[in-house]
């Protein structure tokens, strides 16, 4: 087997295949939200919030005969289930009316034998509105942008504006690729896509800085190289480094995953994804997006400056 030279690996001579690839991308996440739209959880659509506390350790068993006993009672699934805390069992749904909740409460108190005594009640119901999913909502969109701008910012301050630019466009990628997961395998978007989102554009950021770190680096060593070619050795170099970290990882996060609830899987799932996306674009997005918007006249004063010095 042929070894790669990452020394001499030329990315800018694949850049119009990994633009088509990216754009590709692009057009499909905007037909799977066409075609499958996003499976929203009660804290966007607002609904009924049902918490079972059991007394005891719940198992994965309890969760299923929990979600089997909530079909047969209101003739419908929940959009959610997960077990929290040590005992108890959340379940979220659509709205509910005062027949719906007491029959679920007497059949829950019924299958899972239920203490009620002292007047406890080990089952509670709590309603989600329109206007705190909204403010959900809002949460996301704001949140998202506001962490966008501040690195927009940063990395203007540290490099300069078109390679923010560059950074911004991968990030926007990652975070396309995490929804993509999220409507094409309809996992339930909940409050917890905040903490993804901001997760995958903290993680990506870094493995793109320490790229744009390698190129500010040769630029300020030799003014006069070709801004393509640094583009080219600042990948090579950064290559092992990034596939390292990324792998160890995937490696800690796909064990929580194996390992975890099925709260805790619909939340690290998406995140293996945005890894994935996020070494992608890191690596062989980034550094041609950054040579693509140079200006000409940065290219030709370059140029100017190198027949000068000869």
């Amino acid at each position: 087997m042929k070894r790669i030279n990452l020394d001499t690996f030329d990315i800018i001579r694949h850049k119009k295949l990994i633009f088509s690839i990216s754009i590709a991308f692009v057009l499909f996440f905007i037909a799977s939200v066409f075609l499958f739209g996003f499976n929203l959880d009660v804290d966007f659509t607002g609904g009924a919030t049902l918490t079972v506390d059991f007394g005891r350790a719940t198992t994965v068993e309890d969760s299923d005969a929990l979600e089997t006993l909530f079909k047969d009672t209101v003739q419908f699934a929940p959009s959610s289930i997960q077990r929290t805390g040590e005992s108890q069992i959340v379940v979220k749904s659509t709205e509910l009316n005062a027949t719906n909740r007491e029959a679920l409460q007497t059949a829950i108190v019924e299958k899972f034998k239920l203490s009620t005594m002292e007047g406890a009640s080990p089952i509670s119901f709590d309603n989600i509105g329109g206007s705190v999913s909204k403010d959900i909502q809002r949460s996301v969109i704001l949140s998202t942008i506001i962490a966008i701008v501040l690195m927009l910012v940063y990395i203007t301050f540290r490099f300069e504006l078109k390679s923010a630019l560059a950074a911004i466009v991968c990030l926007t990628l990652n975070v396309i690729a995490m929804l993509l997961f999220y409507s094409v395998f309809q996992i339930s978007v909940n409050s917890n896509l905040i903490a993804c989102i901001l997760t995958i554009l903290g993680y990506s950021i870094n493995n793109t800085i320490i790229v744009f770190d390698r190129v500010r680096e040769i630029v300020k060593s030799d003014p006069m190289a070709d801004f393509n070619q640094v583009i080219n050795t600042s990948v090579s170099k950064s290559f092992t480094r990034t596939l390292n970290s990324s792998i160890t990882t995937l490696l800690t996060i796909t064990m929580i995953y194996i390992m975890g609830t099925p709260s805790v899987r619909n939340f690290t799932l998406p995140l293996i994804i945005g890894i994935v996306a996020g070494f992608f674009t890191s690596i062989y997005l980034a550094g041609p997006f950054w040579s693509l918007i140079r200006s000409k006249k940065d290219t030709e004063k370059t140029q100017k400056m190198k027949k000068i010095k000869i």
